[in-house]
């Protein structure tokens, strides 16, 4: 406690500044282009902080293929806020844009791009100047590209959330989410929630992050790089019947890849001829492979519906290619 007429530090209570938090997140700013940002606990905090940021009873347009933990998390508001949420698969402008002409209620927009598990890319500069006009809020959920491969902020979104270990970290030591903006009052607004709720970050997670952050680009890069290859591969082999990758000139993400990120996603999805059938016992073969939903260093791969997800990590690509073909 300080005595009458001391003068408080913003480092006198860890909830409301630590110097090392504070320096990562001035290294994320910079990363991002962003003029403020705030490093929480993990993502799902990242996720309720903005959340918090509605009145009772708001409503809210979401991307239909969403991150599980932050649907999770929305359906744990709804019933508690009265918040209600639309999907709407947010890659398809024309339906955004019906979406919000037709409902006036709908105070926020959030956008995961590239989505969850077809990886599909939203158009976020269209997205972002379509909210403005409304006065919607946008977020993108950036966590499946980082700022090494797209900045939401330099297209017009308003707020950026991060999963911050798994791209920007991606060494699978710590837990982080950040929420970044350039508008000064709606970073105030949150930076109040987050340190109301107390879900700010750990120093030593960030004196971590810090670390880690010297190979997210050559990270990056190899992810991108590896993911190609195996997309292509994919796409090449008899069994398969469609492949959601931006990477490959056919897609119909392609264009929108070239003109919003500076490298391919990590991430890409595809079906085989004979449907479910087959799904498990290719999976199971892929055994340099994880199983699980997380981009990061090392390569997983999980299925949803009837759709193989692969996330490359760093490994060597022949590496990967070799067990992806005898996975066939």
């Amino acid at each position: 406690m300080k005595r009458p007429g001391q003068i408080w530090s913003r480092f006198d209570y860890s909830r409301c500044g630590n110097p090392t938090r504070e320096i990562l997140e001035q290294v994320l700013q910079h990363l991002e282009h962003a003029k403020h940002c705030q490093t929480l606990n993990d993502f799902r905090s990242a996720v309720a902080v903005t959340l918090l940021w509605l009145k009772h009873g708001d409503e809210v347009a979401v991307t239909g293929d969403l991150d599980q933990d932050a649907c999770d998390l929305m359906d744990e508001m709804r019933v508690k806020f009265q918040y209600k949420f639309h999907k709407v698969d947010t890659w398809d402008f024309a339906a955004v844009e019906t979406l919000l002409n037709s409902n006036p209620k709908i105070k926020m927009l959030w956008i995961q791009t590239p989505s969850y598990s077809l990886a599909q890319l939203s158009d976020i500069a269209k997205l972002s100047a379509l909210c403005k006009a409304k006065g919607v809020l946008s977020v993108v959920d950036n966590t499946l590209a980082g700022p090494v491969l797209c900045r939401p902020l330099d297209l017009g979104a308003q707020v950026l959330v991060n999963r911050v270990d798994s791209v920007i970290a991606g060494h699978d030591d710590l837990l982080m989410g950040s929420l970044l903006t350039n508008d000064s009052d709606l970073h105030d607004r949150l930076y109040l929630i987050s340190k109301s709720y107390g879900g700010v970050s750990a120093p030593l997670n960030s004196y971590y992050c810090l670390r880690e952050l010297k190979t997210m680009e050559l990270r990056c890069t190899e992810m991108s790089r590896n993911a190609h290859v195996l997309a292509q591969f994919v796409s090449e082999n008899h069994q398969v019947k469609q492949v959601c990758a931006a990477c490959l000139p056919k897609d119909k993400n392609h264009s929108l890849m070239k003109s919003q990120m500076s490298q391919s996603p990590f991430r890409f999805a595809f079906q085989l001829k004979s449907g479910k059938t087959n799904l498990d016992h290719l999976v199971n073969k892929m055994d340099l492979f994880m199983y699980g939903d997380k981009a990061g260093a090392k390569s997983q791969v999980f299925i949803n519906h009837d759709y193989v997800v692969v996330t490359c990590g760093i490994e060597e690509v022949s590496d990967l290619l070799l067990n992806l073909k005898e996975a066939f």
